[in-house]
C-alpha cells in the first residue's frame, strides 16, 4: 500500500474535521423554525415545567394561550369541558369516644373538658366531617379558584377554645398561613410533615401573625399540627398542587367540578380516630393517635356528567 506523505495526511485530517463541523451546522434546527425545540438543545431546566409521565411542553408558538403552566407542574387548560365527581363520606357505625379533660388553662380555654375532634359526625345519618378527598395524578385541568390564584394568597388558622380552627385545613401549596391566637393562653403551633418539623411558632395570648411574614407551605402533603403546651390540641393542614380537592363538612358531602375526562384515582383520607392518653408523674403528657384511614377508588369521568363515589369509613 502506498504511503501517504505526512503533510497530505494532516491536510486530509483537517478537511475531515471541517466537513463534520459543516454537517452539524447544516442539520441543526434554526432558531424560530417550525418544529424547532430550543429547550432540547439546552442543558439544565426547561423554560416550561414538565410533568412526570406527561408529554414535553409545547413551544410558545404551538401553545399560545391554550395551556398555561404553573409552578409545581400543574397546567391550566382554559375552556376545559369536564365532569363532576361528588359523593358522601360516612361512618360505618356510631361511635362514642370519651370526652377529653382540659387539664391546663381551663379558664382561658373556656371549659374543663371537650368532645374528641378526631370523629365529628351526624348521629342520624353518620355523615362524617373532616374527610379530605382529592383526585390523584392529574397533570392539567381547570383554573384555580380566584382566592387561590394570587401570589399573596393566604389562609387563616385560629386557636380558639384551646383547639385549632379549622381542625382540618386544605390549601394550595405556597399559600401563606396566617396564625391567630384568640385565647387568653399562650400556644404554640408545631407542624410536621414526614417526621420533619416544617415550623414551630410560639404565640402569646391574643396575638396574630397577620400583617407579618406568613408561614408558607412549599411541600405538598399532610402537615400534622400539635401544641406542646396543651397536648390535646391537634389538627392538620393539607397542601395540594392541583385544585381538585375538598374537605367534607358536617353533612359529609364533597364535590369536585370540571374534572377532565378519563379514569382517575379518587382518594379519601381521614385522620386516625383513636386517641390514647400517655401518662407521666404529673398526669397526661400527650396523646397517641390511631393510623390514618386512606381509601382509593377508580372513577370514570365524562364531560357534562356527574360521577358519584361514596366512602364508608370504619368506626374505631
Amino acid at each position: 500500500m502506498p504511503r501517504v506523505p505526512e503533510g497530505a495526511r494532516d491536510f486530509l485530517l483537517l478537511l475531515g474535521v471541517f466537513a463534520l463541523l459543516l454537517l452539524a451546522f447544516c442539520v441543526r434546527p434554526r432558531e424560530g423554525s417550525a418544529g424547532a425545540d430550543p429547550d432540547r438543545w439546552v442543558l439544565g431546566p426547561r423554560t416550561q415545567p414538565d410533568v412526570v409521565g406527561g408529554p414535553p411542553p409545547a413551544s410558545p408558538a404551538e401553545a399560545g394561550a391554550a395551556v398555561r403552566p404553573l409552578p409545581g407542574g400543574y397546567r391550566v387548560v382554559p375552556g376545559l369541558a369536564g365532569g363532576t365527581v361528588r359523593g358522601t363520606c360516612r361512618l360505618a357505625a356510631p361511635v362514642d369516644l370519651p370526652r377529653l379533660p382540659t387539664f391546663k388553662d381551663a379558664a382561658a380555654c373556656g371549659h374543663t373538658e371537650h368532645a374528641s375532634e378526631r370523629v365529628v359526625y351526624d348521629p342520624t345519618t353518620l355523615a362524617l366531617a373532616h374527610c379530605v378527598v382529592w383526585i390523584e395524578g392529574l397533570a392539567e385541568g381547570k383554573e384555580w379558584p380566584e382566592a387561590m390564584r394570587g401570589k399573596d394568597r393566604s389562609a387563616l388558622l385560629d386557636q380558639k377554645g384551646c383547639a385549632y380552627v379549622p381542625h382540618v385545613l386544605a390549601v394550595r401549596t405556597r399559600t401563606g398561613i396566617r396564625v391567630r391566637n384568640s385565647d387568653r393562653a399562650e400556644h404554640n403551633v408545631r407542624a410536621t410533615i414526614g417526621g420533619t418539623t416544617a415550623f414551630n411558632l410560639l404565640q402569646p395570648a391574643l396575638q396574630s401573625t397577620e400583617g407579618k411574614a406568613e408561614l408558607e407551605l412549599r411541600r405538598p402533603g399532610i402537615y400534622t399540627l400539635a401544641c406542646d403546651i396543651h397536648p390535646w390540641m391537634n389538627g392538620s393542614i393539607h397542601a395540594f398542587e392541583t385544585p381538585y380537592f375538598a374537605v367534607t363538612g358536617p353533612d359529609g358531602t364533597f364535590a369536585l367540578d370540571d374534572v377532565p375526562e378519563g379514569t382517575w384515582t379518587l382518594v379519601c383520607w381521614h385522620e386516625g380516630m383513636r386517641e390514647t392518653p400517655q401518662y407521666g408523674p404529673t398526669g397526661i403528657t400527650g396523646y397517641v393517635y390511631g393510623m390514618d384511614v386512606v381509601r382509593r377508588v377508580p372513577v370514570r369521568v365524562t364531560a357534562g356528567e356527574v360521577t358519584v363515589a361514596d366512602f364508608v369509613i370504619e368506626a374505631p
